[in-house]
């Protein structure tokens, strides 16, 4: 296989599946529906290729991803009205814990608050 020629040194082979590192490499005749799989949620380009790059591997991978995402009816409709949001920068502080930002989530019926220092990026998760 000489497309795989190149990255022959980080291919492994465990309990019969070839791997690139810790992302399986996908045959050929499989490829199609994991792209379907992996764009079930209509997210776009960027997030089905994030998704598939913490996976999964294939030569050509982010060019498949791309078109197969690009011909989506779905997304295309709504491309237009999926606007990116402009940046809204602010001040870095200039010591710990002046500033913070808190969100709230539940994992397992059980209640969470993340706390993130922007200062350092210092992350607290309390359960609540």
């Amino acid at each position: 296989m000489a497309i795989y020629y190149d990255i022959r040194d980080e291919l492994v082979i465990q309990d019969g599946l070839l791997f690139r590192g810790d992302r399986l490499v996908v045959p050929k005749t499989l490829r199609k529906r994991m792209l379907q799989n992996l764009h079930s949620s209509h997210q776009g380009i960027e997030l089905t290729l994030r998704r598939a790059r913490e996976t999964i591997y294939w030569p050509s991978m982010k060019s498949d991803i791309k078109d197969f995402t690009s011909k989506c009816e779905t997304c295309v409709s709504y491309s237009t009205r999926q606007q990116k949001e402009t940046l809204i920068s602010h001040d870095v502080p200039d010591r710990p814990w002046a500033k913070i930002s808190t969100d709230l989530f539940d994992l397992d019926h059980k209640n969470y608050m993340v706390t993130v220092d922007y200062f350092s990026g210092f992350f607290e998760i309390d359960r609540l």
